[in-house]
């Protein structure tokens, strides 16, 4: 019987000490899958992370020969096309400011509060203002009450208004067709 009972012990060892070695095998098997899975996802992750700052130069250079491709060449065709819209606004903006600041007519930008945001080169030469000075004033600097109120009243409604009114400009008076017209700036 002490045979049997040795032979049972030693079988009772080969097979904990194979349990181990399944045991150890399968901690570094899902280990690895896990590493596998995770460094594309950390990798995605920072790249967009860098793209939502405003680098959108980088571009994720990363294959994986699974689901993770469809993900990052979508995010690299975003990011190519996120920064193409930018580059065209950007040239229409460039436009506008252009064509703003070649017009004889005086434009000016009021924030919610009538405080002059922005005005072009008529505009600041009608009104002796320096450039430096824009977000310093408010409407009222342009000597009008009628223009005050009607700005007031364009901002609480949102209807657009035309006035006509006399400025005394550069030591004349002028008269002039003004348009009001209130637009969301997209800041909140």
């Amino acid at each position: 019987l002490e045979p049997v009972e040795v032979a049972m012990q030693h079988n009772m060892t080969m097979l904990a000490a194979a349990l181990f070695l399944a045991l150890v095998a399968s901690a570094l098997l899902a280990l690895w899958l896990g590493h596998r899975q995770i460094a594309p996802i950390l990798t995605i992750i920072r790249a967009a992370r860098d793209i939502m700052g405003g680098n959108l130069r980088r571009r994720i250079l990363l294959r994986t020969d699974d689901e993770f491709d469809i993900l990052i060449y979508t995010l690299n065709r975003l990011t190519d096309s996120l920064s193409q819209k930018i580059d065209e606004a950007r040239t229409e903006n460039e436009k506008l400011n252009l064509i703003l600041e070649s017009m004889d007519n005086g434009v000016f930008l009021f924030d919610e509060a009538g405080n002059i945001t922005d005005a072009n080169r008529q505009a600041r030469r009608l009104f002796a203002l320096h450039p430096e000075d824009l977000r310093r004033h408010s409407i009222h600097v342009l000597g009008n009450a009628e223009i005050s109120e009607t700005a007031q009243q364009v901002l609480e409604t949102g209807a657009p208004k035309t006035i006509h009114t006399k400025l005394q400009l550069l030591a004349a008076p002028h008269t002039f067709r003004i348009y009001f017209a209130a637009f969301q700036t997209g800041e909140a």
